[in-house]
């Protein structure tokens, strides 16, 4: 459950970008998530705008596509659950856990 769908779409503030940058190399499917998590962590806010301003989307030669299920899965749980530690926020993780069974789905995983 991440609002951020596209990082094109996101302005950030330098500093504290080159900063949290440091913490999404092990990434290769969350690392943007893990990027959005650690900007706003400390307070800071975020703005939304549902005006359609670009389109995401996902083909078989994607970085998405071309992951490793499991990986693609495992990465997206950690995400998850490191949110859940820094907010403890039970309904985001009963959310996440539904989540989690479309993912299983999407990506053909038992």
């Amino acid at each position: 459950m991440n609002t951020i769908l596209n990082v094109s779409a996101v302005l950030f503030k330098k500093v504290k970008l080159i900063e949290a940058l440091k913490n999404i190399t092990k990434y290769k499917v969350a690392g943007d998530w893990r990027l959005y998590v650690d900007l706003l962590k400390d307070g800071s806010k975020v703005a939304f705008a549902a005006d359609s301003l670009n389109i995401h989307r996902r083909h078989t030669d994607s970085v998405t596509g071309n992951t490793n299920s499991q990986k693609h899965f495992d990465e997206v749980c950690e995400m998850q659950e490191y949110v859940y530690e820094l907010t403890n926020n039970s309904e985001y993780f009963g959310r996440a856990k539904e989540y989690r069974k479309e993912l299983r789905k999407y990506l053909k995983l038992r």
